[in-house]
């Protein structure tokens, strides 16, 4: 990474689990970037952020365009309980037997005047749905001007993210 870019902390899971918790996220950086290599219990998990604990309101929508190798398309959250990363019904960002490679920009995410909003790839290897695998570029908001002080990432439709599955935090340092 860039010297710019300073770790914050790391995990990879020891055992499967619904998600993982990014807590007392020091509010001196500018932006945050995670990478997270993540396997899925079976096709069709879509990754969810939640910040601050708040997940099970509606304060969050998103949207995403994917591309399957022969589809492009598009999903849209609106009024959700988390970021959904995912197209819902299409090839899903973490797949059964397979590591899929996501990334998550979250912008002046300390900011205590202005909604967060947070940007995500990812690529998820052949599988799924379809076989082709698939790539996913996704936009998501927050509506909630506080600032973010711990990140939740988890799977949807009650499932787990297992073994070997890796997070990193970066916070990005002002120029």
């Amino acid at each position: 990474m860039a010297s710019t870019y300073e770790k914050i902390a790391t995990t990879t899971l020891g055992s499967a689990v619904a998600s993982v918790s990014f807590t007392s996220i020091s509010g001196t950086y500018t932006d945050l970037v995670i990478i997270a290599n993540v396997q899925g219990q079976s096709n069709g998990c879509n990754i969810q952020i939640w910040f601050n604990g708040d997940g099970s309101s509606t304060n969050y929508s998103s949207s995403t365009l994917y591309y399957t190798g022969s589809t492009v398309a598009s999903t849209r959250n609106s009024n959700t309980a988390k970021l959904n990363f995912g197209t819902n019904g299409g090839q899903p960002f973490a797949n059964a037997n397979q590591f899929g490679l996501n990334i998550y920009n979250i912008q002046n995410y300390s900011n205590s005047t202005t909604y967060k909003t947070a940007l995500g790839t990812s690529r998820s290897p052949n599988g799924g749905y379809t076989g082709a695998g698939e790539f996913d570029l996704a936009v998501g908001m927050w509506r909630n001007t506080a600032a973010i002080t711990s990140i939740d990432i988890g799977v949807d439709n009650s499932k787990t993210m297992q073994i070997g599955s890796s997070f990193t935090i970066y916070g990005i340092k002002a120029a």
